[in-house]
């Protein structure tokens, strides 16, 4: 069962209006996708498949909108109370403290090869667990445990560091060949002989052939999957439907200290409900669509249909805890699900050049994010505490066609770097 983080708060100061123009905690997450370098040259990454995991401890958000005047300060409205439909029972994010580690996951792309890779970063400050633990003496080097979906590493990972960002990295790459020396240059070959790259496909595994238009019977012949992306190798690294869990724990060079939770371990999830052209549940081709002429190829985004739920369950269900509305707008004042997705609004935006929609949550609204032109930088993050994971914001690229689904509650943001427009189409339901 997710909870409420208590320790977060919310700021309000009578004598200071918002401007959200000034340290907007939306730019932190742009500055640390920035900041993030990798082992080799950036010619290996293939950018658009790039996605981050930003863990983080501590939320301070605005309080919410007080009555029909948005521009009054008043007394702090609890979060069970935050019923302001017109303002989308909404409440804004002044400022996040994040955690001192963070990963990258994508795909790199070598000769006529590509393959995963998952990174590990942990920051060699001086504010960090290990760091105290080691009265600030920590060395060249940190170690790790970890375990990657069902695959643990079986001993420990040594992290050296990198000076260029003054933390603690490592990349597991999932290369099948011997010869990766071969391809490298000289910045990745470096950082093979250092440690800083690790081919480790016990862990880091899959092709992202797996998931061609030929394998899902899109062309070619057909499959014997019958096109349902789901049955498709579900432990691979990159998989474009099910989440990818993370457990870590973090120790010095000796294995004398450590920095694991207390022993229950770092826990983290890849797991933004992105679907679109590349990222969806069965795809296919229809002769004489509903009794037409031709041929029509479809692709399944979300849906309760064709014993789907048997293995994605209801994704389109919302959770209902004891503060939320249900679809009528009747306080539920218990838990439970309602088995659809509410539609009240539809709505087309065009996000002009460096426009950030900022990082927000509704208490009770569900909705959709689609790209229909451009690209941009989707996050979405957990408000509440979950059961299996801890919080973190999640950062991927929205390609035209790409939709994400943001759950109740759900922090989430847009980010169009480009210099061009971007047009999203939004829909969902909130009461």
């Amino acid at each position: 069962m997710s909870h409420l983080v208590q320790s977060d708060n919310i700021y309000i100061n009578p004598n200071e209006s918002r401007n959200y123009n000034v340290n907007n905690p939306v730019w932190k997450i742009s500055e640390m996708v920035e900041k993030v370098t990798f082992a080799a040259g950036r010619e290996f990454y293939l950018v658009d498949s790039l996605d981050y995991l930003f863990p983080y401890k501590h939320l301070e958000l605005y309080n919410t909108n007080y009555g029909d005047d948005k521009n009054l300060i008043g007394p702090i409205i609890p979060w069970e109370q935050q019923n302001d439909k017109n303002d989308f029972h909404k409440q804004n994010i002044r400022s996040i403290v994040m955690e001192h580690f963070y990963l990258v996951r994508g795909y790199i792309s070598i000769g006529d090869d590509a393959f995963p890779f998952v990174k590990v970063s942990y920051d060699a400050g001086m504010k960090t667990p290990l760091s105290q633990a080691t009265n600030h003496n920590i060395g060249g080097s940190i170690q790790m445990w970890c375990k990657i979906k069902n695959s643990d590493s079986q001993g420990l990972i040594n992290l050296p560091y990198n000076s260029e960002n003054d933390r603690y990295e490592v990349e597991l790459w999932g290369y099948e060949g011997n010869d990766l020396l071969n391809y490298l240059e000289e910045k990745g070959a470096k950082a093979l002989q250092d440690g800083t790259i690790q081919i480790r496909t016990d862990l880091v595994h899959g092709s992202p052939l797996a998931f061609s238009r030929e394998a899902i019977s899109l062309e070619g012949e057909p499959s014997d999957q019958d096109g349902k992306v789901y049955n498709i190798n579900p432990n691979h690294t990159m998989h474009p439907i099910f989440a990818l869990p993370v457990e870590l724990a973090f120790t010095n060079h000796n294995a004398s200290v450590w920095d694991s939770l207390n022993g229950s371990n770092y826990r983290v999830e890849f797991n933004m409900l992105l679907r679109g052209w590349k990222n969806y549940i069965q795809g296919g081709v229809s002769a004489n669509p509903h009794g037409g002429v031709g041929y029509l190829e479809f692709r399944n985004l979300f849906s309760n249909y064709f014993n789907h739920q048997s293995v994605l369950g209801n994704e389109l269900k919302r959770d209902l805890e004891s503060w939320n509305l249900d679809a009528d707008g009747t306080p539920t004042n218990t838990t439970g699900e309602e088995k659809f997705m509410a539609v009240e609004y539809m709505d087309l935006h065009i996000l002009k050049p460096n426009c950030v929609i900022g990082i927000h949550r509704h208490k009770d609204n569900q909705e959709i994010f689609m790209m229909l032109r451009g690209s941009g930088l989707m996050v979405t993050g957990d408000w509440v505490q979950q059961p299996t994971w801890m919080r973190a914001f999640e950062v991927r690229n929205m390609r035209a066609g790409d939709l994400v689904l943001c759950k109740n509650g759900m922090l989430h943001s847009l980010m169009n770097l480009t210099d061009e427009d971007i047009e999203l189409f939004m829909f969902g339901g909130y009461d």
